[in-house]
């Protein structure tokens, strides 16, 4: 009680209900601002607010500390599209978008590739067609050639690696292969599904006589060891999973592996 003596004798205004209530819900002034205006603590004007039983204040739109004119006008950077944005919104983002649409076109035209701030391009040319490109040094270090479309790589591709020019170029042996089965290929893998009685030797399954579907495998392969395509022992009777799905297989390869030694060693000895 000698508390709120002292406190409504040092600053009678707070004592006045009126006067409170019209500084503090009229004029719409904060605790805080009253409380420096009166020169004492802010937990004080609170305290007598609260005494006096007076309601908070409306705190939302114009009555809001942070108010700053409601929504201004402004463009959409993409489009042009008219737009209305807090001013708090415009001082943090220098371009306003009506849509993701118009932001990320806007975002591929101007933050993209060379106008991206940590861009590290460098200029190169097409290797098909020789148009200048901007590509980034780790693709230049990771492909030799680069390409300004498929197109280009398509071409390129069709002139430099096919045939000999391709790494995996065996000399041809796709028309080898075409003429050997002309001149006897065919009655050797005939020989080898007769020998092996129309089944496949991994997985058992028996197939027709009159049937193509048996596939014939080189031991010894056909490209690399010619003088053994036409052996019999060198051939092995597969159907078509066993031999494309598995010996052709990263997971056969071992398989293939041991088969083309043991060929090796018993039919060129």
């Amino acid at each position: 009680m000698m508390g709120r003596g002292i406190m409504a004798s040092r600053f009678p205004e707070l004592n006045d209900r009126e006067w409170l209530y019209n500084q503090y819900v009229i004029i719409n002034k904060s605790c805080r601002v009253i409380a420096e205006e009166l020169g004492c603590c802010e937990k004080v004007v609170q305290r007598w607010k609260n005494r006096h039983g007076i309601p908070p204040r409306d705190r939302t739109g114009k009555n809001g500390d942070h108010w700053q004119g409601g929504p201004v006008e402004c463009k959409c950077a993409e489009c042009g599209a008219v737009l209305m944005r807090q001013p708090r919104r415009i001082s943090t983002s220098e371009h306003q978008f009506c849509s993701y649409k118009c932001s990320g076109i806007w975002r591929s035209k101007h933050i993209a590739g060379e106008n991206h701030p940590n861009w590290k391009g460098v200029k190169c040319h097409c290797a098909q067609c020789g148009a200048l490109l901007m590509r980034p040094q780790l693709l230049i270090d990771k492909h030799k050639h680069q390409f300004c479309s498929r197109e280009c790589v398509s071409v390129w591709r069709t002139t430099h690696m096919t045939k000999e020019n391709s790494p995996g170029w065996k000399g041809g042996a796709s028309t080898e292969r075409g003429e050997w089965e002309q001149n006897g290929g065919r009655q050797w893998k005939q020989s080898c599904r007769k020998r092996d009685n129309y089944t496949c030797q991994l997985c058992g399954k028996v197939f027709d006589k009159r049937s193509n579907s048996l596939q014939v495998h080189h031991k010894a392969s056909f490209a690399d060891h010619p003088e053994l395509r036409s052996v019999v022992e060198n051939g092995i009777c597969l159907c078509e999973r066993c031999h494309i799905g598995w010996i052709h297989s990263n997971e056969g390869e071992l398989f293939r592996y041991r088969w083309e030694q043991e060929a090796i060693a018993e039919l060129m000895d």
